[in-house]
């Protein structure tokens, strides 16, 4: 599945540092996951709301991470 993929690519990204290559995957993934997922909220959804969230964590964007936690709750 091409956004689980993507959101692999960011996991790894993410693992390497590389924080706006693992921003790219996840927004990517998520773009692909809002088009085919016709429940809302949805798991996969959620889970990858929470990856962006860390990323954002770590780049010190507390903002954007409050707003990816946020609408994982959704």
């Amino acid at each position: 599945d091409t956004a689980a993929n993507l959101a692999n690519l960011g996991d790894v990204y993410s693992s390497l540092g590389n924080y706006s290559r693992a921003t790219e995957g996840y927004q990517a993934a998520l773009t692909m996951l809002k088009e085919v997922c016709s429940e809302e909220p949805h798991p996969t959804i959620a889970a990858n709301l929470t990856s962006l969230g860390r990323v954002y964590s770590s780049l010190g964007d507390y903002s954007g991470a409050t707003e990816c936690y946020n609408a994982s709750l959704a």
